[in-house]
């Protein structure tokens, strides 16, 4: 739970500027009663704790008037200054200053707000985030734990808006939906509504995507399957290829070898129609000459006769020999 520690307070209202004029507050818990007469500062102390906490300026502060009045400091320019240190929700050490401005014009004075700075103690160092940098009242509402509406109109409620609850229907239950948020509750409502609806139709989107994805899942599954099949019949085809081709290799050496002796066959067989050729063109030969022999007027010498006789018999001695060696090959 926060707590509100200490307040000092400097150039506010009737809170002079001078430094031997700040006035310091100590809270004290569960209760602290601010007791003074008319005048002495009470509302000014409320006023400056609800600066502090939610940064908006009490009523009829209109040009400058939250501010002490430079005329009666016989100033130009007047600054003040609340401090206020606190413990957040978290019991962490938190302090709040917030700085401003009342400058003496001609005709009225014009109010300026400063830096504000927000200081907090984190791993035993100082962060400091300033009003140029973040939103200072965001941050104090968070570390208060405190709505705005709850700070503006119930805990720091200024004496002259303290009637509220007294107000017309319309103004009342603004208020109290201020403090309740429950425009806010509303809003999450409706939010919430459309999130489901829309979340509804996306489920039903997912739904069938899911159905088409478990078909396809199921398809997948069969090719797999299939794929499967056909790489085992693909290593059976592999290996039988394998023992295929080493059956193969020794056929081909073998019909290599039949090549070779075919050729060489061929080649006889042309040697032994050349020599048949030539054997019947010498059997013809000799019978033209053994026809012109028998004539009676024929007369040969004996040489000749001999020399045809040895010609005819060493061709049919060549010719017995190649059809012997044919025979052989076969």
């Amino acid at each position: 739970m926060s707590k509100i520690d200490k307040m000092s307070i400097l150039g506010v209202r009737s809170f002079g500027i001078e430094d031997k004029d700040k006035q310091v507050i100590a809270f004290f818990s569960p209760l602290t009663v601010l007791v003074g007469p008319n005048g002495a500062g009470k509302t000014t102390i409320i006023e400056c704790l609800k600066y502090a906490t939610s940064g908006e300026l009490p009523p009829g502060s209109k040009g400058g008037a939250f501010v002490h009045d430079p005329r009666d400091a016989h100033e130009t320019d007047v600054r003040a200054q609340i401090k206020l240190l606190f413990t957040d929700v978290n019991g962490e050490k938190v302090s709040i200053q917030r700085s401003m401005s009342c400058t003496q014009k001609a005709k009225n004075n014009t109010f300026k707000s400063l830096e504000q700075v927000i200081t907090r103690m984190k791993d035993g160092e100082r962060v400091s985030l300033s009003s140029k940098c973040g939103e200072l009242d965001r941050e104090m509402i968070s570390s208060l734990g405190v709505s705005k509406p709850v700070l503006n109109n119930v805990i720091f409620c200024h004496q002259e808006e303290s009637n509220w609850p007294l107000s017309e229907g319309k103004a009342l239950k603004d208020k109290f939906d201020s403090i309740f948020a429950a425009t806010k509750y509303i809003k999450a409502l409706e939010t919430m509504r459309q999130l489901r609806l829309k979340q509804s139709v996306t489920v039903k989107e997912c739904q069938v995507e899911l159905r088409y994805l478990k078909e396809n899942k199921e398809k997948a599954q069969q090719i797999r399957e299939t794929v499967a099949k056909k790489e085992a019949q693909l290593m059976a085809s592999k290996d039988s290829i394998q023992h295929i081709d080493g059956q193969i290799e020794p056929l081909e050496n073998r019909l290599i070898e039949i090549d070779t002796k075919l050729g060489k066959v061929l080649r006889l067989d042309n040697d032994i129609r050349l020599l048949e050729s030539r054997k019947k063109q010498m059997e013809q030969d000799n019978k033209e000459t053994i026809k012109q022999f028998i004539q009676p007027k024929a007369i040969f010498p004996l040489t000749a006769i001999y020399r045809l006789e040895i010609s005819v018999a060493s061709t049919d001695q060549v010719t017995e020999n190649i059809s012997n060696h044919f025979v052989t090959e076969k």
